[in-house]
């Protein structure tokens, strides 16, 4: 379990329900929605959960369109890597 914090600015990573709801908040003003559970799905990507409620990262193309959906919604967007 983790937060996720931007280097630059400290804030982390916070995860609610419905579209658009990937934000950026200060670390601890709502720990529900930025504590994460990492799993690892093969040797190169992983999960990101959301603790509170166990729904995953969601990333698409476009602009504003990180949400957290529920596990395996599609298949193809809950999976990401470091680099």
């Amino acid at each position: 379990d983790y937060y996720l914090q931007d280097v630059f600015n400290g804030l982390c990573l916070d995860g609610r329900l419905g579209t658009g709801n990937v934000t950026l908040q200060t670390c601890g003003s709502d720990g529900t929605h930025q504590i994460w559970l990492e799993a690892n799905n093969d040797p190169t990507s992983s999960s990101l959960t959301d603790q509170f409620n166990g729904w995953q990262l969601d990333g698409r193309e476009g602009t504003g369109n990180v949400t957290v959906q529920k596990p395996d919604s599609d298949g193809a967007h809950e999976l990401w890597y470091a680099s």
